[in-house]
């Protein structure tokens, strides 16, 4: 999209994942990303081990950071009521 200097504006859904760095999200935008939503599910160590997502709160908040450091914009979509989920968490 890049190189044929396609000026299409788009969205996509993923996961918190370690190689979405500030240069990948960076691409991303310049390709025309307008918009990246991740599904976070829980911001909760215990649970994320629990659901087995192979993520930790310390991965979402270097994903988030680069994002932010990439300017491109975020949704973050979260579950509530996750099984032995307590009020607290």
């Amino acid at each position: 999209m890049i190189e044929h200097k396609l000026t299409i504006s788009w969205f996509a859904s993923t996961r918190f994942h370690p190689d979405l760095t500030v240069e990948r999200a960076e691409l991303l935008r310049r390709a025309g990303c307008q918009l990246l939503m991740l599904g976070l599910e829980s911001y909760n160590n215990r649970l994320l081990k629990l659901m087995n997502k192979g993520t930790s709160t310390e991965l979402i908040d270097k994903v988030l950071s680069n994002l932010k450091k990439a300017n491109l914009k975020v949704a973050v979509c979260m579950m509530v009521g996750i099984p032995t989920e307590t009020e607290a968490e």
